[in-house]
């Protein structure tokens, strides 16, 4: 008997530190989205939740597989804000960054970020996107996974580049497409 309750007691401070173990691990806080709070759009036959996106300058939708990691509204140069979403798995690299600003008494194709990738040929080479609005400019990386699209609307501009692993080109494309379709400019 004497040795029943040694083997109850050892198997259930186990079971309360396994239990204790996984608590801790667990993420702090959850959030469940209303319907209102989220679309659904249909990408590579699955059904992908779009997370409601709105800032100063745009409102736009991302795959809630991503987060914003840091939004930057104070304007400097030609930039008026910029920012930056992040894979919300910490074991993933991939980055969906978004910059607009004001073309000021520069020409479009005069943005430092579009001579960049027009005369790096060695690096980039243009490509053509159909969800992406008339008169943009998108560009792909010839090594490793980025690409990178770029529009005017008046005086104003919007850069949105994702990069990240190669294996998730097909998801990473398909954030940038959700990215780019929802968009609006306020």
């Amino acid at each position: 008997m004497k040795r029943f309750i040694i083997i109850g007691s050892c198997v259930l401070a186990v079971c309360a530190g396994v239990w204790t173990y996984m608590w801790w691990q667990s993420p702090a806080e959850t959030k469940d989205f209303t319907s209102a709070e989220q679309k659904t759009q249909g990408v590579l036959g699955s059904d992908t939740v779009l997370t409601p996106w709105q800032t100063q300058y745009f409102t736009t939708s991302y795959p809630n597989n991503l987060r914003v990691i840091t939004t930057n509204e104070v304007a400097h140069g030609l930039t008026e804000g910029q920012y930056l979403l992040g894979s919300a798995s910490l074991s993933q690299t991939d980055q969906l960054a978004v910059t607009v600003g004001k073309l000021d008494s520069l020409k479009f194709d005069e943005l430092p970020a579009v001579k960049l990738r027009q005369q790096r040929t060695d690096m980039y080479q243009p490509i053509t996107l159909s969800y992406a609005s008339q008169g943009a400019v998108a560009f792909s990386s010839k090594s490793g996974y980025e690409t990178a699209v770029f529009w005017q609307q008046g005086t104003m501009y919007a850069a949105v580049v994702v990069s990240g692993s190669s294996a998730r080109q097909a998801e990473l494309a398909g954030a940038l497409e959700s990215v780019i379709l929802n968009w609006q400019w306020h």
